[in-house]
């Protein structure tokens, strides 16, 4: 079984004592940044952005072909309300993961937050063309559209 650390003091240990170790090996990486995003959680639930940031940043290097890492960046990018970097990171995760249109939906929602409704819709049109019929994109688009005219 495999243990989890319960304190970053534990998982930062963990980590050190798995750099020792051979670093080329695929299981090992694998390890490493299991260990970084625990670390990282662990600064998340302390609510402590910065930190966090900084091994997501580290498993980004580690696992450059994770979508999930850099999608984690651009939302803690956001959160901090660097907008342009987030839209940076959420482009290299779709870049990643291009035919994903859940992932592809979250960047229109991004763009909606952030006012920017010209990219939403165009994301979101991007998004239906994957999948006609997903709903959330639907719900989405009808909120930027204005209403149409129902008087004749």
């Amino acid at each position: 079984l495999e243990q989890v650390p319960n304190s970053i003091e534990e998982a930062r240990g963990a980590y050190e004592q798995a750099l020792m170790l051979k670093q080329n090996d695929p299981e090992l990486i694998s390890g490493y940044a299991k260990t970084l995003a625990t670390i990282a959680n662990l600064h998340l639930q302390n609510n402590d952005f910065t930190q966090a940031k900084l091994e997501i940043e580290k498993l980004s290097q580690l696992t450059p072909n994770d979508y999930s890492v850099w999608w984690q960046l651009g939302r803690l990018d956001y959160l901090e309300g660097n907008f342009e970097l987030s839209d940076v990171h959420f482009k290299v995760s779709l870049d990643l993961l291009p035919n994903d249109a859940n992932l592809r939906y979250q960047l229109a929602v991004f763009y909606f937050d952030v006012g920017d409704f010209e990219r939403a819709k165009l994301v979101i049109d991007e998004t239906l063309k994957l999948d006609p019929n997903h709903q959330e994109a639907q719900t989405l688009l009808s909120q930027i559209l204005p209403p149409e005219d129902t008087e004749n």
